[in-house]
């Protein structure tokens, strides 16, 4: 399951303008989406 959502094209493609929106409401949430999707 790690291998879907823990690597760089999810991580950059998805997450970051994700994270984005969300910083909109929930600077707390954004960081966590986006550690959660971070790569080793």
């Amino acid at each position: 399951m790690k291998k879907i959502y823990k690597n760089w094209f999810v991580h950059n493609v998805f997450a970051h303008p994700l994270m984005q929106f969300l910083s909109v409401f929930s600077q707390e949430l954004a960081d966590k989406l986006h550690d959660s999707t971070l790569p080793e």
